[in-house]
């Protein structure tokens, strides 16, 4: 049988001495609204973009 009782962390932290936690992706956006997924998606989807690229859009882009 499966405990479904929410517990309060002081009740339980002492079990959990030097463990390692996970928690999930709704905590770290609670910390901090760059952990989103669009914001997290965007940061990968610019770390592909490589440097002579970036230094061209610059270049196109101070020509308008």
């Amino acid at each position: 049988m499966v405990d479904s009782e929410i517990k309060q962390w002081d009740e339980i932290k002492e079990d959990f001495q030097g463990a390692d936690i996970l928690l999930g992706n709704g905590f770290s956006i609670n910390l901090s609204p760059s952990f989103n997924y669009t914001s997290l998606f965007e940061t990968f989807l610019l770390s592909l973009i490589t440097d002579k690229f970036k230094r061209q859009v610059c270049y196109s882009l101070s020509f308008q």
